[in-house]
């Protein structure tokens, strides 16, 4: 397979990029044993590269059908992003598990990234892990696959902190609500007590002090209640620590997106002079590095550095 890389505005895309990388290293494995497979999935991505999307989609999506792991990876990819079809992101998840399932590494990448964005499927960073954890079992052992299994990591980490805080949350509004009954219940045996007359000093006493308890008017009361005070507002700023840390990364994500698309579709930026379109991606790179900085010193986290945070088109040298 031959696949040139064009300087902007035609660039090499993302998924020949892909092809052009996985295939040959996995071609016997991952193309259902059938023999002529790589003769068609090549006319396939010829097709692909001449932009004539519909007669590429017809080729890789009948090769899917018949159990090529590859082909059902480029199908997901042409139907996420609306190349020859209408944009069916649920149908591209179809897709990517038929691929992945089979052990294809393209498409438990593509399944991982997925579930991590939440396109075509409920979003769940611990599935994005799963899938990105399989692509290296097997035997995808490149930078960007580590890189993206440490990404995941990172947020099925948070994910499992902020199901935490939500079962606490549910526990503490249980129990506000267990202490509002029996204060309401002690208020009411009160006017009951003094409607009737009754004039008991005994329950008149016994009702006082069960305000007071409830109430916190104890000395008692009160230091409970400034303790739990105090484990609200370090609950409190530990969910804004990470919602910051997850802002910030998210942030970087983004801008990584961006480069990504620029690199991959700079069909979309023709209306962009060279100088533009340079000063473009220098602005996104500086930052993303600041991003990176800023997660690696006021979070004290390890941010993964983005192959692209350096990439330089040829156009631009």
């Amino acid at each position: 397979m031959n696949i040139q890389a064009f300087k902007p505005p035609t660039c090499l895309t993302a998924i020949a990029m892909l092809i052009c990388l996985s295939l040959p290293a996995n071609a016997k494995m991952q193309e259902g044993g059938q023999a002529n497979d790589s003769t068609k999935i090549s006319m396939a991505m010829e097709a692909y590269n001449q932009q004539d999307y519909p007669t590429a989609l017809e080729m890789f999506k009948s090769l899917a059908q018949n159990g090529n792991h590859t082909a059902q990876a480029m199908t997901g990819i042409m139907y996420a992003s609306g190349q020859g079809t209408a944009t069916n992101q649920e149908e591209a998840v179809k897709w990517y598990a038929a691929s992945a399932y089979g052990g294809n590494t393209i498409g438990q990448s593509m399944l991982a990234l997925a579930y991590y964005t939440g396109q075509g499927v409920p979003k769940s960073a611990s599935a994005a892990l799963y899938w990105a954890e399989r692509r290296i079992a097997q035997g995808d052992t490149s930078e960007d696959a580590k890189q993206s299994a440490e990404l995941y990591r990172i947020e099925a980490e948070l994910e499992k902190e902020e199901d935490k805080y939500k079962k606490w949350d549910e526990i503490a509004a249980s129990m506000m609500a267990v202490g509002q009954t029996l204060t309401y219940t002690a208020n009411s045996m009160a006017e009951s007590v003094s409607s009737n007359g009754a004039g008991n000093d005994a329950y008149a006493v016994n009702d006082r002090n069960a305000q007071r308890e409830t109430t916190g008017g104890t000395e008692k009361g009160k230091e409970a209640t400034a303790k739990r005070k105090e484990q609200e507002e370090k609950e409190m700023a530990n969910k804004k620590f990470l919602a910051a840390y997850r802002n910030a990364n998210r942030a970087y994500n983004r801008a990584e997106d961006n480069l990504r698309d620029m690199r991959y579709n700079s069909e979309k930026f023709l209306h962009l002079s060279v100088e533009q379109y340079c000063s473009k991606i220098d602005q996104i790179q500086d930052e993303m590095r600041a991003l990176r900085e800023k997660i690696e010193t006021e979070y004290d986290t390890p941010q993964r550095k983005s192959p692209l945070e350096d990439w330089e088109p040829d156009c631009c040298r």
